[in-house]
This record gives structure tokens, C-alpha cells and sequence, in this order.
């Protein structure tokens, strides 16, 4: 099955190590971001607040998402406790819960209500 990849803005609310910047975390350029701005380490830090969004050219009806996280020389780089989410309005204001992240792969498979415009 050929997998289908829509036009989209990609943006971060944490902060980008060397050139792994968001944009680099979605194709054509999918390369892997990598963030040196976590709650891993001191000071505490509210961590429903760092994301990464996907805010697509036009909504779309979404029945699909596979977040795959860590590369093989960092296996250990993935989102351990998260909630993947999806925003039907053009503003990405409110978000619905689709399913939890708590390892290196998620998939959802699912029928939502309307078009999704954004995914974090």
C-alpha cells in the first residue's frame, strides 16, 4: 500500500539541536528533528506544552498516522508519555485526542467526524 503524504506547515514549540529543525521531521524532507529542549533533565518544565504540529494546506479527511520516533543511534529518543491529537478548525485552536504516545512507534486507524486541518 503506497503511502500518501499531504502539503503541510510543520512547526515546534521546542527548540531545534544543530539543523534538525522541525520541518525535518515530515516528507519530502523527513529526516528526523531532535530537539535540545526537553523535560528530561532540570528545571521542570510543563511538558503538555512542547509539540510539534502539522498544519496541513487544506483539511483533509484523515484516517490514518504513524509517528515513527528514534533512529538506530538513538533508540532511546522517543516521546514516553503524549496524547497524538488533531484540530478540525482552520486555526488549530482546539485539539481531540486520538490515542496515547508512549513508545518509539504509534498508529491510529480510525473515522473521525469531519476533515482534519491540523495533527500534533
Amino acid at each position: 500500500r503506497q503511502q500518501s503524504f499531504f502539503a503541510a506547515r510543520v512547526s515546534a514549540t521546542m527548540l531545534p539541536w544543530k539543523e534538525h529543525a522541525a520541518s525535518r521531521a515530515y516528507p519530502p524532507t523527513a529526516f528526523g528533528f531532535w530537539s535540545s529542549d526537553t523535560c528530561f533533565r532540570p528545571p521542570p518544565c510543563d511538558a503538555t506544552a512542547k509539540y510539534i504540529e502539522l498544519a496541513f494546506d487544506a483539511p483533509l479527511p484523515l484516517r490514518a498516522v504513524q509517528l515513527q520516533m528514534g533512529h538506530p543511534d538513538h533508540s532511546q529518543d522517543y516521546i514516553r508519555n503524549g496524547t497524538l491529537e488533531v484540530s478540525f478548525g482552520q486555526g488549530c485552536n482546539e485539539y481531540q485526542a486520538l490515542t496515547p504516545i508512549a513508545g518509539p512507534t504509534v498508529q491510529w486507524h480510525g473515522e473521525l467526524p469531519q476533515p482534519v486541518k491540523c495533527v500534533r
